[in-house]
């Protein structure tokens, strides 16, 4: 079993977009970008994986000294901008896209950027688990996230799953599953109630 380095985000969820990457044809990922990349943990772990793709890692934040990633140290849409990138094979996107400040321009340029049949891999964290409601609703703040944010930190542009799907329909992605991955312990405390709500 292939052990995925978690990076900075929740359980499981490098370990899920490495499961779709790696059911596509090799062939097909001559090109990978990931966006934000971080410290580079996960294009790391992509070179190593896939040796012959050219992976490209691109942060505002953070530096990538590993010499088989092309580093770029840009924002999102500064990139895309500026190096104009075509034919990708895939794009990934682990827990970057509340980072985003103009996210319906970026996804746009993300889909100019993608070869016919591309694949672009999003996630985005979960504000909606009974933790955080309950948090929210007895002490007015969320779980995972603060509920506010100073202008110079990220993080702060949390977006639902609806609307992650439909700003990703109107900028013509074909949608082809939504899955959820980031399962703790704690959260089978909550079991019953679920039960509940499923049989009301």
């Amino acid at each position: 079993m292939i052990k995925v380095p978690k990076g900075n985000t929740q359980k499981d969820v490098s370990a899920e977009v490495f499961k779709i990457l790696d059911s596509s044809e090799p062939r097909s990922l001559a090109t990978i970008i990931d966006v934000p990349c971080g410290d580079g943990t996960f294009a790391k772990f992509l070179k190593d994986s896939f040796p012959e793709a050219h992976v490209v890692g691109v942060d505002k934040f953070c530096e990538v000294p590993d010499r088989r990633i092309e580093f770029f140290k840009l924002g999102a849409q500064d990139f895309f901008r500026s190096q104009c990138p075509k034919n990708i094979d895939a794009i990934t996107s682990i827990s970057g896209v509340m980072c985003f400040d103009v996210t319906e321009e970026l996804l746009s340029l993300v889909h100019a950027a993608l070869k016919k049949n591309g694949l672009v891999v999003i996630t985005n964290d979960n504000i909606m688990t009974v933790r955080d409601k309950l948090n929210f609703l007895f002490f007015s703040h969320f779980k995972r996230f603060k509920l506010t944010f100073a202008k110079h930190e990220g993080n702060w542009n949390l977006l639902l799953p609806q609307a992650v799907y439909m700003l990703l329909e109107r900028h013509n992605f074909r949608v082809q599953s939504i899955r959820y991955t980031s399962i703790y312990v704690e959260d089978w405390i909550f079991l019953p109630y679920t039960i509940l709500k499923i049989l009301r």
